[in-house]
């Protein structure tokens, strides 16, 4: 709500041209969006329950894994070198060639590789043998 208010008053500000609009419209939803946030911040729940303690301590041993085996990591930083390198040229390519609203797209596909990859390689696959599982939430 709060960038909502923000960007529905400069729209009415700058292209319809009527600032008055822009308060109009953004100032109610930029005071709603500030409610709203505060009450969220105010009525937040309680982050200490045994169960979620105990998940918390199983997520940390699983996200651990680039300390653990250093030659993971090390294939890690390659994949993402060659990830970025590619949406980089991608972003050019098609930048230069399409337009460069389209251009955008092959930044979203190389975010969306990138959160793939890294999930599975903290995720994946068995640690040397050893199960790796998260428990349900109860």
């Amino acid at each position: 709500m709060l960038v909502t208010g923000v960007v529905a008053g400069v729209e009415a500000g700058l292209l319809i041209g009527r600032p008055f609009s822009a308060l109009a419209v953004g100032v109610p939803l930029l005071v709603a969006g500030g409610a709203w946030l505060a009450y969220l911040l105010a009525t937040q729940t309680n982050r200490r329950k045994p169960w979620l303690l105990e998940l918390e301590r199983e997520h940390a041993r699983a996200a651990d894994r680039f300390e653990r085996e250093p030659e993971t990591a090390a294939r890690f930083g390659i994949y993402t070198v060659v990830i970025w390198g590619v949406t980089a040229a991608a972003f050019l390519a098609v930048g230069s060639t399409v337009g460069w609203l389209w251009a955008l797209l092959p930044v979203l596909l190389g975010v969306a590789t990138f959160m793939l990859v890294l999930a599975r390689m903290l995720f994946g696959r068995p640690v040397h043998g050893g199960e790796q599982r998260v428990r349900p939430v109860p």
